[in-house]
């Protein structure tokens, strides 16, 4: 099977990254994102839909990410591979080609945000040259 890229279309892939993230990101105590969210998303300053990339394996797609831009700067995020698509070096295929799109748009400060416990996300970072600016901590209570 043969690895392409999609840019997102506005009005086309909603339904589609929804789902992808939806599963991409599934946890127990993650509220699951509607249409409605990533169409309030397009409408925003940040967003740059020559920067919002689906990685398809064949046919299907198996991950995303997308690029948003903030005070010049450039930001990867909702950035994953479907489970069962994982440990394959599809995450370190689309991460260069994000990076080359920030490249491209001559941004020359590229960030992201990682769970301190998602240690393959970290190692792949830091292959990349992703260097710790600061680590945050947010501490829950449930009753």
């Amino acid at each position: 099977m043969e690895i392409s890229f999609k840019t997102f279309e506005i009005g086309e892939d909603e339904n589609v990254r929804c789902n992808l993230q939806n599963k991409i990101f599934k946890t127990s105590s993650r509220v699951e994102i509607d249409i409605e969210d990533i169409t309030f998303e397009e409408e925003q300053k940040y967003y740059l839909n020559e920067g919002s990339i689906f990685i398809k394996y064949g046919e299907k797609f198996i991950g995303y990410g997308q690029l948003i831009k903030e005070n010049n700067k450039v930001s990867i995020v909702n950035f994953g591979i479907l489970d069962e698509f994982r440990n394959r070096g599809y995450s370190k295929i689309l991460l260069k080609y994000l990076l080359n799109i920030a490249i491209d748009n001559n941004f020359k400060e590229i960030y992201l945000k990682c769970n301190s416990d998602n240690i393959k996300a970290l190692k792949l970072y830091k292959e990349h040259n992703f260097k710790i600016e600061k680590e945050f901590c947010t501490w829950g209570y449930t009753v």
